[in-house]
């Protein structure tokens, strides 16, 4: 505490390397010198969130400390570049553990109108993985996934879908 207030201290988180890939839609390869981030679609479902599609979203590390993300001019692939399952499974679980903490202890605003959310997140050295965001409706993830997919994501549409007969 300083002065009778609550202090935060935000460290960088440092990603580790990637093994270099190639870019399935651009078929750039690329390198292991990455700063990077997850954002994952979710179900907005207290007792139990699905996952609908994530991104992995990446620059060439720059020493600049601005977000990665793709206003930042930032590119995206699918996890499937990962190449590792268990990986992809903790960014998973930790997207669902966030999504229903989020919905426990918060009160959005029209949740029924966007019933998914974007969880962005970072992975550190030690495979530890972090929330860093959350996005009610999932901004910028829809429009990126589906430009990958060539498609709007399937379960974005099983949402809207269920929404709509919900209200008829």
């Amino acid at each position: 505490q300083l002065h009778g207030n609550d202090v935060l201290i935000e460290e960088r988180i440092i990603p580790p390397a990637l093994p270099q890939f190639r870019n399935p839609y651009t078929g750039e390869k690329i390198g292991d010198n990455l700063d990077y981030n997850f954002r994952v679609l979710v179900t907005a479902d207290q007792a139990s969130p699905q996952i609908i599609d994530a991104e992995l979203r990446y620059r060439e590390n720059d020493e600049v400390a601005e977000p990665v993300n793709i206003s930042n001019e930032a590119q995206a692939v699918s996890l499937d570049v990962l190449k590792n399952p268990e990986l992809v499974e903790k960014i998973y679980e930790a997207a669902q553990q966030a999504t229903r903490a989020l919905l426990t202890n918060t009160q959005i605003p029209g949740m029924k109108l966007f019933e998914f959310l974007g969880i962005d997140l970072m992975v550190d050295e030690h495979g530890e993985v972090f929330v860093i965001e959350t996005n009610a409706g999932a901004v910028g993830g829809i429009g990126t996934l589906s430009r990958l997919n060539g498609k709007i994501p399937q379960g974005i549409s099983d949402v809207l879908i269920s929404s709509a007969e919900d209200y008829l």
